[in-house]
Parts: C-alpha cells; sequence; structure tokens
C-alpha cells in the first residue's frame, strides 16, 4: 500500500515545448519554495479502488543536504478516508549538470533505492511535471503545483504535459481537496 502511496503522491509535476529535452529545470527550487503540494494529472490510470487528492507536505527541510522529510498521502475514493506516510525527498543533480534537476523517493515500503524523478517542465507559475525515471512506471509523468494554485493550475496545465509523457489517463485533483491537519 505504501508503495502505491509513494508513486501516487510523488509519484511528483510539464509542456511540451521543441526544447523541453535541452532545458534543465530546477527541482530543489520549486519543492524549497512551496509546503504543500497536490497531484493534478497524471499519465497512468490507479489500479480499482485508486485514489483522489493526493498530496505532499513539507514537515521538515535540509538545504545542505537538498532533502526533505514529508507526509505524502490521498484520499479513497470510495471511503473518502485519508491514508498517508512519510517519505524522504532528496534532490540531486543530473549527469553532467549543475542543477537539482532529479530527485528520489524513499519510505514506507519502496524499494531500497525508492522511485526516481526528473523535473521535466516548470513554468514559475505552479505548473511542474515530473517524469519517473526507471521501474514499472519509466516515463510515466505527474503534474503537480502548490496548494495555493492548484485551482487555477487544474485547467491551465492541463496542456503542460510533454508528449513523451503520453497522455494525460487521471486527475486525481478535485475542487474539495485539501490536505489533512494531522498524519492519518
Amino acid at each position: 500500500m505504501e508503495c502505491k502511496l509513494a508513486v501516487v503522491v510523488f509519484c511528483t509535476f510539464v509542456v511540451g515545448f521543441a526544447d523541453a529535452a535541452t532545458t534543465t529545470y530546477d527541482v530543489w527550487k520549486v519543492l524549497s519554495g512551496n509546503e504543500e503540494f497536490f497531484m493534478l494529472n497524471r499519465t497512468y490510470v490507479r489500479p480499482p479502488g485508486g485514489n483522489e487528492c493526493a498530496y505532499m507536505k513539507r514537515k521538515s527541510k535540509d538545504d545542505s543536504k537538498h532533502e526533505l522529510t514529508t507526509q505524502m498521502g490521498y484520499r479513497k475514493n470510495d471511503t473518502k478516508e485519508f491514508r498517508s506516510g512519510t517519505y524522504t525527498v532528496t534532490a540531486s543533480q543530473g549527469e553532467g549538470e549543475s542543477v537539482y534537476s532529479e530527485m528520489t523517493v524513499k519510505g514506507g515500503q519502496l524499494p531500497g533505492t525508492g522511485v526516481k524523478y526528473r523535473l521535466v517542465f516548470s513554468n514559475g507559475d505552479g505548473c511542474n511535471v515530473l517524469q519517473v525515471k526507471g521501474g514499472g512506471l519509466d516515463g510515466h509523468c505527474e503534474l503537480w503545483a502548490p496548494v495555493s494554485q492548484a485551482p487555477a493550475q487544474a485547467t491551465q496545465c492541463s496542456n503542460s504535459m510533454p508528449e513523451s509523457c503520453g497522455s494525460i489517463q487521471e486527475s486525481p485533483y478535485k475542487g474539495d481537496c485539501k490536505i489533512p491537519t494531522a498524519s492519518s
């Protein structure tokens, strides 16, 4: 269950610009600039009994390590009950890059190496696309926005998914989504 949670949640943020392959985006700048995010869209489908309102909430930040401790969770579609767990998110520089363009999510029942993502697009206005690197969801993407911008970005950013991600399959963000104040 926790493995699915991390993939659903962070999984976790993109426009099909012609130069998208050569542009490098700073995931640490996005992560450290906001405390809470909602996943708006994803290019894969959750299994039956899936989820909505997938979120990430920062609990602590270590700038020297480019590391966050986060609460990630979602609301079950059928029961409306929240599920969450604690995860570590570490930003890293891509090969040969000076920018922190990649991140790894570890915790719960995730494999020891965690789940790795690359920020493939960020418009600087709350529209952020993360692409999974490796594993069963390799190449799939998630569109994330800070909580304060999620309602506006849910519509505006829906056309921002790069072609390399595939088409949007699910939109977990709902108008009534709220991040729980305490761990569930």
